[in-house]
């Protein structure tokens, strides 16, 4: 069967993905929940707990990547852009955090996870604007993250200013 054809014949969930919301909805505003795509909405419902971890993620990944930048980075002439970054991404994250707090339990573990990843971002940058310091930066910069949860969050806190 081709795709068109299926579109055409295929469920409502299928053929108009808003559509199909909108019926989910006004199903379960009626109280008539036996009537529920339940196969696909558990589907959709599983997707938008998993878009929310991946922003999680994303940001703290971001975040990390612009404190290395910051902390690390002898060319101090982009500094301001990466405080900007890191304004925005933590104001981002405490957002998302303030309308998700059970996303806070995994934060710990995030850090953990996007680090080596952040690191190697911020490397790649260096690259790009400073390759004969590369070495030197692949040496200092730690492989474990040295930020605690809160310094991550903190958005007046930055590597330069750490008591």
């Amino acid at each position: 069967m081709n795709v068109q054809r299926s579109l055409e014949t295929g469920s409502l969930y299928e053929r108009d993905f808003h559509a199909w919301l909108d019926t989910q909805a006004r199903l379960i505003r009626s109280g008539t929940p036996e009537a529920l795509d339940l196969p696909n909405l558990l589907e959709e419902v599983e997707a938008m707990d998993a878009a929310q971890i991946s922003e999680l993620e994303s940001r703290i990944a971001v975040i990390l990547e612009h404190l290395l930048k910051f902390h690390y980075g002898r060319n101090r002439q982009p500094a301001i852009g990466w405080r900007r970054t890191l304004l925005v991404q933590r104001h981002d994250l405490a957002r998302l955090l303030k309308k998700n707090p059970s996303l806070k339990r995994l934060f710990a573990e995030a850090i953990g996870e996007e680090y080596a990843s952040a690191r190697k971002q911020a490397l790649l940058s260096f690259e790009e604007y400073e390759p004969h310091l590369l070495d030197d930066y692949a040496a200092i910069i730690p492989a474990d993250c040295l930020y605690s949860v809160a310094q991550v969050l903190d958005e007046d806190w930055h590597p330069d200013t750490a008591v």
